[in-house]
């Protein structure tokens, strides 16, 4: 009994083969993405924070020229959890 897992982050992938589809026994299923206040809520949980906390860093040395050609100005990194997913969130 072996099974196949593909995950894509694309919007769709492709072509339906209905038919085919069903002679296979595939099925998809479709994931959301989290709203922002799904966020700030799931980082108030120091367990799950610690496991997304490396995601949340950014390196704004090599962000910045491209920021300012943007006209955005970055002074400071954030430091609160939810000052961090908000910045990281915006961009």
């Amino acid at each position: 009994n072996r099974r196949l897992v593909v995950v894509t982050s694309m919007a769709s992938r492709g072509k339906t083969y209905y038919e085919e589809d069903r002679d296979m026994k595939l099925e998809e299923h479709l994931v959301v993405s989290w709203t922002m206040h799904e966020y700030l809520e799931a980082v108030q949980s120091d367990e799950f924070y610690e496991k997304v906390e490396g995601v949340l860093e950014m390196d704004l040395d090599s962000l910045s020229p491209r920021l300012r050609e943007w006209g955005i100005e970055m002074t400071q990194t954030a430091s609160s959890k939810e000052a961090r997913v908000r910045q990281k969130h915006y961009l």
